[in-house]
């Protein structure tokens, strides 16, 4: 399975007088939705990308240009030279995904921009991101003996020697890829335990500046305990009602900080925090390649 967009991160689609440069516009196979479980909102998704000149766009680049109508089966311009059919409508794709496609061109239509370079076996160039789905992980380590063997077959000899391939799970690219030209932008490992240690970190000065205020409060509910004691009360009522006191304020303050969080959080991220830590809090991929 490939996935090839020139090595450009923005490509033009445009209809008429309307025109936008898109990210996430690639070439690719037609068995994708075999590898990627994407699923479409409208189209068939046995036949989208099995004829040249098709494209299958993801609903905000429909509404775009076409508002609520369905865009199946209308004409789109990409890169002002090559008229593409619209034959599908990817539903929106979640954002914790490895990767999140707008627009997936049929690969054979790169024949009328390449010829059979990229159509072809050449293996020595090949700027596509390739993804093998194998139905046992069993067989991942007899795949990768076999690498030796393809070098040799489909590489000179000169090039060859510097050739090396080898197999990464989809789940483990976010954090433990970094390569040049990744298809969107990727995690550190390091950056995680960094952050985890200073979430710790607060979380424990939290707790132990929550204890010591209220061991100060206590003194102010003496009278309290006393009248409490007098009545009746014992320990382990008092203990129950002071922890109990506790265990609801901390419950409603979580709840209020998970709210906050959700709303504004995506608008401190852009303008406060580092540029890679968008990249850093999205999750990894869904399925194991």
């Amino acid at each position: 399975m490939r996935f090839f967009n020139f090595q450009q991160p923005y490509l033009t689609l445009s209809i008429d007088d309307r025109k936008f440069n898109e990210k996430g516009l690639f070439f690719v196979d037609s068995t994708v939705f075999d590898v990627f479980d994407w699923p479409l909102a409208s189209g068939d998704i046995n036949t989208a990308l099995s004829s040249p000149n098709s494209i299958v766009i993801n609903k905000e680049i429909a509404r775009k240009f076409f508002g609520d109508e369905d865009p199946v089966g209308k004409l789109i311009l990409y890169e002002n030279g090559l008229q593409l059919q619209i034959t599908g409508v990817l539903e929106d794709i979640p954002e914790q995904s490895h990767f999140e496609p707008r627009g997936l061109i049929s690969f054979s239509t790169l024949r009328q921009f390449m010829g059979n370079p990229v159509q072809g076996q050449n293996w020595v160039w090949n700027p596509c991101w390739t993804y093998l789905l194998l139905k046992d992980n069993k067989h991942i380590e007899s795949l990768e003996d076999e690498f030796p063997n393809f070098i040799t077959k489909y590489y000179p000899e000169f090039i060859g020697a510097q050739a090396s391939f080898y197999l990464m799970s989809l789940k483990d690219i976010h954090l433990g890829s970094h390569l040049e030209y990744e298809i969107n932008p990727n995690g550190n490992k390091s950056d995680i335990i960094i952050f985890g240690i200073i979430g710790i970190f607060i979380l424990l000065i939290a707790s132990i500046n929550f204890m010591n205020l209220a061991t100060a409060r206590s003194s102010r509910r003496a009278r309290e305990v006393g009248v409490r004691k007098v009545l009746g009360g014992n320990r382990g009522v008092l203990i129950g009602q002071f922890l109990g006191e506790s265990l609801v304020m901390t419950a409603i303050t979580t709840l209020l900080a998970m709210v906050l969080v959700e709303v504004l959080l995506p608008s401190f991220l852009p303008s406060f925090l580092p540029s890679f830590l968008p990249s850093f809090l999205q999750c990894t991929g869904i399925q194991k390649l």
